[in-house]
């Protein structure tokens, strides 16, 4: 009986080879085995600085060409980097997606990529990450996928005070704060739609802004003094989720805007502001937030006070950098550093 039905399947095959694809119900009936690797998100030269490559958990999920889910696993573990699907043979769409809270079931690659993970579900030794790759699959296989950072992240060094007007050189500033602007506070898994989500709009962080984002965007730090000639060395980092946003609006009504890195000051006992655009301002201009990148400042040089608002600067402040200035779009795995000056 079973020789007999595989004879009438391999006459079904025969025919369907001569008219095209197989239909869904033949398909069902012949598998073949697709071996994910999981490429490490990371170095081992570079897991020393932290937890923010840890890759905990994933998720695979293979879709057909036209969408429909495929197959997919369970949610595994960090530790498992290689696992193996049964999926029908054809050209697929094979997501993986690390550090999410639960896996998905019975789901669509365009409902997938409609999906929009937060800013709040990442946390500082658990960051989001994804990664794609289309391929035809047509007998046994085995292939390696990468994983990426939703997130960037955003690294200052050190903060110099060299006042250009000596005037000002002897009025007393303290550092005060350092935080985030404008941030994206959700992005889908291909980072393809825009945020509809903000925190810090123009500077300011709202009353109920969750603690989770609150502490990957900003930081209170002990009030320092910071003499005419001193420096201030200490490293910050914050996590920001991508921003598509290109045009550097500057005006205190709120529309989506780049985001900015914010040094909070106390200039002659007053607030004053140092904003800095990320990742670097050509006019009105601004490059796009990319996702898994580092936007490293080595060293902040203060040239003036600073402005009485963190969001619509003077004509001075519009992120006006040395000739020392560069920066290049790199992985989380290397980053960027760059030196800014306000003049």
């Amino acid at each position: 009986m079973k020789k007999f039905a595989f004879l009438l399947l391999g006459a079904a095959f025969a025919a369907n080879s001569c008219m095209g694809d197989f239909s869904p119900e033949e398909l069902a009936l012949s598998t073949v085995k697709l071996t994910v690797n999981i490429a490490n998100p990371y170095t081992k030269a570079q897991v020393v600085e932290g937890d923010d490559m840890t890759l905990k958990n994933y998720q695979i999920l293979v879709f057909s060409d036209d969408g429909r889910l495929d197959n997919s696993t369970t949610l595994l573990t960090g530790s498992e980097r290689q696992y193996t699907l049964e999926i029908t043979p054809g050209s697929k769409k094979i997501w993986v997606l690390g550090n999410i809270a639960s896996a998905f079931a019975d789901i669509s690659e365009s409902a997938l990529r409609n999906t929009m993970t937060s800013l709040g579900d990442n946390s500082f030794d658990q960051f989001v990450m994804s990664g794609y790759k289309e391929d035809s699959v047509t007998s046994d296989k085995s292939l390696s996928l990468s994983l990426e950072h939703v997130a960037s992240k955003i690294v200052i060094e050190r903060i110099d005070r060299d006042f250009t007007n000596k005037e000002y050189s002897g009025l007393n500033l303290k550092i005060k704060r350092i935080y985030m602007s404008n941030v994206a506070g959700n992005a889908s898994f291909d980072c393809s739609a825009d945020p509809t989500v903000w925190y810090n709009k123009l500077g300011v962080s709202e009353p109920n802004q969750p603690q989770a984002v609150s502490a990957l965007i900003s930081e209170d730090i002990a009030e320092y003094d910071l003499a005419e000639g001193a420096s201030y060395s200490g490293t910050h980092t914050f996590y920001v989720y991508p921003n598509p946003e290109t045009t550097n609006r500057r005006t205190g009504v709120w529309a989506p805007r780049p985001t900015r890195l914010v040094i909070e000051c106390e200039y002659n006992g007053n607030p004053c502001y140092y904003p800095i655009t990320i990742p670097k301002t050509d006019g009105d201009k601004v490059d796009r937030l990319e996702r898994n990148t580092v936007y490293r400042i080595s060293r902040l040089t203060l040239t003036r006070p600073g402005d009485k608002d963190p969001e619509t600067a003077s004509g001075e402040v519009s992120s006006q950098v040395s000739a020392s200035f560069n920066i290049t779009v790199a992985n989380w795995s290397g980053g960027s550093s760059y030196t800014e000056t306000f003049k």
